[in-house]
């Protein structure tokens, strides 16, 4: 199924996530951020524009081009690599791997790049209960469970050996007056292969994500927050 969408399509998430992040940097008082994936140009020149000092990881080399173009200081590398210093906010939004296996060191390494009293944030669809949970379940007849649920444990697991994780919730939204906009991205991200179900998503959607002007379809993040704690001497 082509993922064609029409002009009234629209989905928020970059800006909910950047506006939460520019919060953090105000109210945290971030002065040096790492951004790894950082990805988006104009999201990037927006942290950019927030900190005194601001890097980039970006392991697509034609995304960090542009970053670079811009003016943006960048490693064109996949995480964990080279980072010389120490920053206030660690961030990983969406970027963590998906192999769980790689957990302990993508963020002992991530971690050790926090200075102290700085925070280490990762941002995940992992361990989210929303609406898309509430589809997949109706579509394969089975219980609401959290999305990935295993790796978010093993994921939490990693973190609570670094030191106290934080747990906060966002939510942004695609929307259209189009159903077939949300029917399509909904069947793309499920990654279902059964042309067959798609009438049933539409029936679903339908039923219960319709408003007076459309469609609206939330989507959960997870913000897991460390703060990494300055060693006491004496």
């Amino acid at each position: 199924m082509k993922r064609i969408i029409s002009p009234s399509y629209q989905y928020n998430q970059k800006t909910v996530i950047r506006e939460w992040v520019l919060n953090f940097i105000s109210t945290k008082n971030i002065h040096s951020f790492l951004d790894i994936g950082a990805g988006f140009p104009q999201t990037a020149l927006h942290f950019k524009n927030a900190v005194a000092t601001y890097l980039a990881v970006e392991r697509d080399r034609g995304k960090a081009k542009v970053l670079k173009d811009l003016g943006i200081g960048v490693i064109a590398h996949s995480f964990p690599c080279s980072i010389a210093g120490s920053y206030d906010l660690v961030l990983t939004a969406h970027s963590i791997p998906e192999n769980g296996t790689q957990y302990p060191f993508f963020f002992k390494k991530a971690y050790e790049l926090v200075s102290p009293n700085g925070y280490l944030v990762i941002i995940t669809f992992k361990g989210v209960c929303d609406a898309m949970s509430q589809i997949r379940a109706e579509l394969r007849n089975t219980e609401v469970l959290p999305f990935e649920q295993n790796k978010f444990n093993q994921l939490m697991s990693v973190l609570k050996m670094l030191g106290r994780p934080n747990i906060d919730t966002i939510t942004s939204m695609e929307t259209s007056s189009n159903l077939d906009d949300i029917v399509k991205t909904v069947y793309v991200s499920l990654n279902d292969r059964e042309e067959k179900h798609i009438n049933k998503i539409r029936a679903i959607i339908k039923s219960k994500f319709t408003t007076i002007d459309g469609y609206h379809l939330p989507h959960d993040h997870n913000i897991i927050v460390i703060q990494k704690q300055q060693l006491q001497l004496g």
